[in-house]
């Protein structure tokens, strides 16, 4: 890792970040809609004695939020890694 970026990379570097974390919120946001919206549309179909929907916000949507959270880590290496941000 470099000690300082140029100002000009910096600015590339926290916008692709910002981008980045904007993205993540977005996606999360919209899953935690679809957690409230879709249950009622899925009332017919059962997986282990209960509901799809609510099988699904019970399971599903903690298990996605858990592979949003690592992604983002991920995704967010490897900006810091093209602009040269890394730590060590």
């Amino acid at each position: 890792m470099r000690d300082t970026l140029t100002p000009e990379a910096s600015a590339t570097h926290w916008m692709a970040e910002r981008r980045l974390a904007v993205t993540m919120v977005v996606l999360t946001l919209a899953l935690v809609a679809a957690t409230v919206l879709v249950p009622p549309w899925l009332g017919d179909v059962a997986v282990l004695g209960l509901p799809l929907g609510y099988f699904l916000g019970a399971i599903g949507v903690p298990l996605v939020l858990m592979m949003l959270a690592g992604l983002f880590s991920v995704r967010q290496a490897a900006v810091d890694e093209t602009y040269d941000a890394a730590e060590e």
